[in-house]
């Protein structure tokens, strides 16, 4: 029978910092209670996020933990949400150090267990490997009674006018090998934001050859524009009645998780505004989609962020 180690979300949640947190996405819900909720009803207790910012990102992941612990407490659930927020992810003294960001870890202390968050730099005795510039945060998850452990690597990876495809993407391939000859450990999770096609074999091909599995290869992740999507307004509006919501509202291929060792179950990514404009509809007596309605659920979703989380189920 399998063990279960993480319910674990990857998320780049676009520019996450204190004023981002506050903003609503409806009248009287702002984005972290938003957040928190989609993160409890997707029953995730690991949650790794992309894009905090340099300022005041640390603040918005302890709201969000303090959120999903407050939600807890009401619903009278054993659950003991922690944070944690990496370093800036590209050093000052680079010349790329406008690109940086940070990291945040937020997870059910009561469910899973991690240990040894550090930026790739900071993990010592493996070879140095040279990143074009964010570096990607590592860590330890296990189960709770620390039997089964999985060694996990977020990334932003370079923006796609950096990206050198399969070559950018060897980088993290090779950080995976030196960390497992360290650890002895055989399992990986490498999840973010890989900002070129996960559909393209011969790019992640450094990760597969290395017997990694991605769950979400193709999957379009990111809002489209909110003006493409108004120019087509009419065509999506058939979409989204047809239930062709990933067509309607996403457009690149940019997010996923990869595994190694470790089986992936109910695998999930999460339609930011179709999930917005089922929401609002709850909201209302009359449940007819109209284009407003979807013009507001693409606006509402721009507040939360332009990329889409994907959930798993993380065994052993």
């Amino acid at each position: 029978m399998a063990t279960e180690i993480a319910d674990y979300m990857s998320w780049n949640i676009q520019n996450f910092s204190s004023k981002h947190a506050v903003k609503n996405v409806f009248r009287n819900l702002e984005v972290v209670p938003w957040i928190a909720t989609l993160i409890r009803k997707m029953d995730a207790n690991v949650v790794g996020i992309m894009e905090v910012t340099l300022g005041t990102g640390a603040q918005a992941v302890q709201l969000l933990a303090q959120e999903l612990q407050s939600q807890a407490n009401i619903a009278g659930a054993s659950e003991t949400w922690k944070s944690d927020t990496s370093d800036r992810n590209v050093a000052t003294t680079r010349s790329v150090a406008r690109r940086a960001d940070k990291y945040a870890l937020v997870w059910d202390s009561s469910k899973v267990s991690l240990l040894n968050q550090k930026l790739s730099d900071q993990i010592q005795n493996i070879s140095p490997i040279t990143f074009a510039d964010r570096l990607p945060l590592s860590w330890v998850m296990s189960d709770i009674n620390n039997t089964y452990r999985v060694d996990c690597l977020l990334w932003h990876a370079p923006q796609p006018a950096y990206h050198n495809k399969a070559a950018t993407i060897q980088l993290i391939a090779d950080l995976a090998v030196e960390i497992a000859k360290q650890s002895g450990n055989k399992r990986g999770l490498i999840s973010g934001d890989f900002n070129y096609n996960t559909n393209s074999v011969s790019a992640y091909a450094p990760l597969t050859n290395l017997g990694y599995v991605g769950l979400f290869n193709g999957d379009p992740t990111t809002l489209t524009t909110l003006k493409n999507f108004i120019n087509n307004l009419i065509a999506n509006e058939k979409l989204v009645l047809a239930g062709d919501v990933d067509e309607a509202f996403l457009a690149n291929a940019y997010d996923n998780i990869f595994l190694l060792g470790a089986s992936g179950s109910d695998d999930f990514k999460v339609n930011i505004p179709y999930e917005v404009l089922q929401d609002a509809r709850n909201k209302i007596t009359v449940q007819m989609v109209t284009r407003l309605n979807l013009q507001n659920a693409m606006k509402n979703a721009l507040q939360i962020s332009d990329h889409m989380p994907l959930v798993v189920t993380v065994s052993v």
